[in-house]
């Protein structure tokens, strides 16, 4: 019993520590096609595409955040300018109220577990080992006292032992595994809106092609909305209208 106790401490360690440390990884959005979206249109040269994010979109594109867990709705844009001139857009010619970089920071960010939290979590683990400890004590004597349940019973109570003193160690463990991983996703997931989230202004050149995100509220978020395309001499307007209910995607 008692090598039983140090390999279930040390194989529990073992795993949650390799655990904690896995990689995310974190890959750029990639570029929309008209099948992948759930609007496209072109208007003098110049083709809007917008998909609206379900779930396993976000998930995918935000390092494993669920934005709309969060209350975000997430929208990947993709502009292909094929005019002679570049085309500009700015917040105020879109028709969506965007997340600004402040509140961004303020999406992303997760308190770090405090000292009463890993005491919390001590004594959870301490009580439930307690417990896990009585039940195998009861099948064990069940087993070997009473004769009331079968001698295959008897591995089952010696397990329960084992294993029931070491949660008090355990369960911190994965704790805080669990949140030090959680703030692991937030981080490269705010990194990720950085570098692809719309803030302000973006200028796409002359026959290239930007693909970015748009964050909004999902209080200030509505399926039709207008972005307008500037240019030198001219402006193109685009009334997107996307689906309330996101159709099934199959998978290539």
């Amino acid at each position: 019993m008692k090598y039983a106790y140090v390999y279930t401490i040390g194989l529990s360690l073992f795993f949650l520590s390799s655990c904690g440390k896995q990689p995310v990884k974190q890959e750029r959005i990639k570029p929309l096609t008209t099948q992948s979206a759930d609007f496209s249109q072109t208007n003098n040269n110049i083709t809007v595409s917008v998909k609206k994010m379900i779930p396993q979109d976000s998930r995918k594109t935000f390092s494993g955040v669920n934005l709309l867990a969060k209350g975000v709705q997430p929208l990947q844009v993709s502009v292909h300018n094929m005019t002679q001139d570049a085309v500009t857009i700015t917040q105020d010619n879109l028709g969506l109220p965007l997340i600004n970089a402040t509140q961004c920071q303020e999406l992303f960010k997760q308190a770090n577990i405090s000292a009463g939290g890993v005491i919390g979590l001590i004594g959870i683990g301490i009580a439930v080992g307690a417990v896990g400890f009585l039940v195998g004590v009861y099948i064990l004597g069940s087993v070997v006292l009473l004769g009331t349940l079968p001698h295959a019973f008897s591995y089952v109570g010696l397990g329960i032992m084992c294993v029931s003193p070491t949660l008090p160690i355990v369960v911190p463990v994965i704790g805080v595994t669990a949140k030090t991983y959680d703030q692991s996703l937030n981080a490269n997931a705010l990194q990720i809106t950085q570098t692809e989230n719309f803030i302000e202004q973006l200028t796409i050149e002359s026959h290239t092609t930007k693909d970015f995100l748009l964050l909004v509220k999902k209080e200030d978020y509505k399926d039709q909305f207008s972005m307008t395309m500037q240019q030198p001499n001219n402006k193109t307007i685009f009334d997107v209208a996307l689906p309330e209910h996101k159709k099934k995607r199959l998978s290539v």
